[in-house]
Formats: C-alpha cells, sequence, structure tokens
C-alpha cells in the first residue's frame, strides 16, 4: 500500500480585511486642482441660532467613515475557505488517511517487537490497543479528526526510565516503517519532528 502525498506544507492561515476610515475618491475620480474663474456664489446665510430641529426620538446621528474606530471586518466564510484551499491539505490527508496511518503503525509495531535494543519494553502490553492508540496519537498530531484517547505520555513513561538511546531506536523503527510504505521525505520528516516533541514526556522518567 503506497501512501498518497501533496507537494504543499500544512499551514492554516486566517484572512481578514478591516474598513480604517481613509476617505478618497472612487476609481477613476479626479480633483480639480485649478482656481475657479467663475464667479462665486454667495454664501449662504448662516442658520439662525435655535432654528435647528432636534433629531427625532432614537434617530442615530450620521457617522463618517473618519470616526470609525473598530477593529477588523471578521473574514467571510468564503475568504475562510480560500485561505485553507491555499495553505494546502493537511499532512494527515497528504499521508493517506487513518486506513494509511494504522497500515504504517501496523508495520511498526512489527518493527518494535523484533527490536532488541527496545521489544523489552513492551512485554505484557495489548498488541491490538497499542496499534489503536498509535493510529489515534498519529491521526491527531496530523491534523485528522481522530481523538487520542490513552494516556498522556508523561504517565504511561513514568518510572520507565527510557533513555535517549531508546527512544532513537523507536523513532528509527518508525521511519523504516514510513520507508516501506514510501512516503515521501517531506511528509516523514513532518510526522517524525510532530513526534519528537514529546522526547520530553518520555525519556528519563
Amino acid at each position: 500500500m503506497r501512501m498518497r502525498a501533496a507537494l504543499t506544507v500544512t499551514t492554516l492561515s486566517v484572512m481578514g480585511c478591516g474598513l480604517f476610515g481613509i476617505g478618497g475618491g472612487g476609481s477613476g475620480s479626479t480633483v480639480n486642482t485649478m482656481p475657479d474663474s467663475r464667479p462665486s456664489a454667495a454664501p449662504a446665510a448662516p442658520a439662525a441660532a435655535g432654528n435647528t430641529a432636534p433629531p427625532p426620538p432614537g434617530a442615530v446621528p450620521a457617522m463618517s467613515p473618519l470616526d470609525y474606530r473598530g477593529g477588523p471586518v471578521p473574514a467571510s466564510a468564503a475568504a475562510t475557505a480560500a485561505a485553507a484551499a491555499e495553505a494546502g491539505p493537511s499532512l494527515f490527508t497528504r499521508l493517506g488517511g487513518v486506513d494509511a496511518i494504522r497500515a504504517v503503525v501496523h508495520d511498526f509495531v512489527g518493527r518494535i517487537a523484533a527490536d532488541d535494543r527496545i521489544n523489552a519494553l513492551f512485554r505484557g502490553v495489548d498488541i491490538p490497543q497499542l496499534e489503536r492508540l498509535l493510529t489515534e496519537q498519529i491521526c491527531q498530531a496530523t491534523g485528522g479528526p481522530c481523538n487520542y484517547t490513552g494516556r498522556s505520555m508523561r504517565v504511561t513513561h513514568q518510572g520507565m526510565n527510557i533513555t535517549n538511546e531508546q527512544f532513537d531506536a523507536l523513532v528509527q523503527d518508525l521511519v523504516a516503517s514510513l520507508n516501506q510504505f514510501n512516503v515521501p521525505v517531506r511528509e516523514r520528516t513532518e510526522l517524525v519532528t510532530a513526534l519528537g516533541t514529546m522526547r520530553g514526556d518520555i525519556v528519563g522518567r
């Protein structure tokens, strides 16, 4: 089984736009900068004090764009969708989805069982449950729809005194499984990097 891959990196971006009250002519508008030689009209007489009618109850006074001091206008659903499309598919999608991840995990657990450097750490472990939890964990870590239902890495490995060498052996077995399924370098690197952040919760506990 070969994993699918795409060329873009998973990233998420949020697009937004805002009105900051900057006035100006519309497209194609012009401004006359030459003095007007025509006789000017007589200025309008100022309104007599007290002659201005009060606004009706509940009326909202007109607001100039220069009066606007709000925040950015939220992005529309279309803009958000466009941003997601521009970011490209998630690592989960590029790996081939949950079925592809499950196949890699199955191969990975088999390699662990044959690896004398670390297989003693997994004696007595429920293998089907281990595969299920690893699938959930990788699925969630790569942006998939899964929820990891196991214990935290810190709690799980408490008192096991796992060394950096043992952790590295585990990673090497994972990389071998990814290579077995021809996972491209980019996706392989992203996955190993994501899982590598767990080292501090696993080693030396």
